[in-house]
């Protein structure tokens, strides 16, 4: 009897964690229609025309990839050219019914040399504005652009994965950073290397990395699956954050890996200005953050507007694309951990609800 009371509690667990990849799934088949890498599209046929092999280049031609992105008078067809080590070496528009002046904007404004020297996911993660002038023609060019690069990825089209450049400095200090925060604290009970640790993570995987958990990348991870060595990252924050609370290490990502999170709590432990929060208000507080989260994923699981996943504070690490509002939420609560402990945290991030959630026993044991 005591080895089954012991068992339930693990299985209600475990239907907690699935409840959360089936919410993430949903949200990525309508995001991207494919899931773990496996497209969900009718024809995933690839066309030998519009992937052709050269001894210096592979060369994607959009005009059988992409279909339904249309300028102001018409589609944006592209031929993009990628070199053997995966970089994309030089991006061609192709012709189309766009106005020649105002198209013409667009190479002289640099749009197409944004995506120089990025792999196919880098150029998908960069963001790219619009071209003053010419909006509706630049914004269909950005679409293609992206849909043909996502295609390349899921086709697996570029076949040689640049291991050494994954292997950078910056990547490999960024695991063992990692790793020492999932292993170490688990043995080391000791204040001052938790300080050491959190200036570590702002410092590594936020204003270095910028290695975090989010939203937008769990839903990327559901969304592609195990696309090479590059998933390495993403896989260790992962586990830490969902499979580490079935061995008992609960909240262990948000409390020892977390940048944001490691940010709010030395800000605050610096401050003398802290307030005491009442148990009603902390109540209402996270009632609050139950709606909140509640609302994003119907919105999410609805397919209605996705870049909701850009507007987490923690994007404050992503300088060359946090919009403004985003800077704004951050600091807001960046300035708020001098009178509370980890505000947004505790009191707003839907990423950090997504792992509680996933941590959910439902199962009460009797007597």
């Amino acid at each position: 009897m005591k080895s089954k009371e012991s068992i339930l509690p693990l299985i209600s667990h475990l239907a907690s964690i699935i409840i959360v990849v089936f919410l993430i799934s949903i949200v990525a088949i309508n995001r991207d229609n494919q899931l773990f890498g496996i497209s969900l599209e009718e024809d995933t046929s690839q066309n030998s025309e519009s992937i052709t092999y050269t001894n210096d280049y592979i060369i994607v031609n959009t005009t059988n990839i992409v279909n339904g992105i249309k300028g102001y008078a018409g589609e944006t067809p592209l031929e993009i050219y990628i070199n053997q080590d995966g970089y994309i070496a030089e991006v061609k528009p192709l012709k189309n019914a766009e106005s020649p002046r105002f198209f013409k904007s667009l190479e002289k404004k640099g749009l197409y040399s944004q995506w120089i020297g990025l792999t196919p996911q880098d150029a998908i993660e960069k963001k790219v504005d619009a071209i003053s002038g010419a909006t509706i023609s630049s914004n269909a060019v950005i679409k293609t652009f992206n849909s043909a690069m996502q295609y390349t990825i899921d086709n697996r089209v570029v076949k040689s994965e640049n291991i050494k450049e994954y292997f950078s400095l910056k990547n490999i200090i960024a695991l063992l950073v990692i790793l020492i925060a999932a292993i170490v604290p688990i043995y080391l009970k000791n204040r001052i290397y938790r300080y050491i640790q959190l200036i570590t993570n702002i410092i590594v995987l936020g204003i270095w990395c910028s290695t975090f958990l989010s939203l937008s990348m769990i839903v990327n991870f559901v969304s592609n699956g195990f696309n090479g060595i590059a998933i390495l990252i993403p896989l260790l924050l992962i586990i830490i954050a969902f499979i580490y609370p079935l061995f008992g290490k609960k909240q262990h990502y948000c409390t020892w890996v977390c940048p944001f999170g490691a940010s709010q709590e030395l800000i605050h432990s610096i401050s003398p200005f802290k307030v005491n929060i009442s148990q009603k208000a902390n109540e209402i507080l996270k009632t609050l953050q139950k709606v909140l989260w509640t609302i994003i994923m119907i919105i999410l699981c609805m397919g209605i507007y996705f870049e909701i996943m850009d507007y987490e504070a923690l994007s404050i690490f992503l300088f060359n694309q946090a919009d403004i509002p985003v800077l704004i939420i951050s600091f807001a609560f960046l300035f708020a951990s001098l009178f509370v402990k980890r505000p947004y945290c505790k009191y707003v991030c839907p990423t950090g609800y997504l792992v509680k959630f996933s941590e959910r026993d439902n199962y009460k044991q009797k007597g």
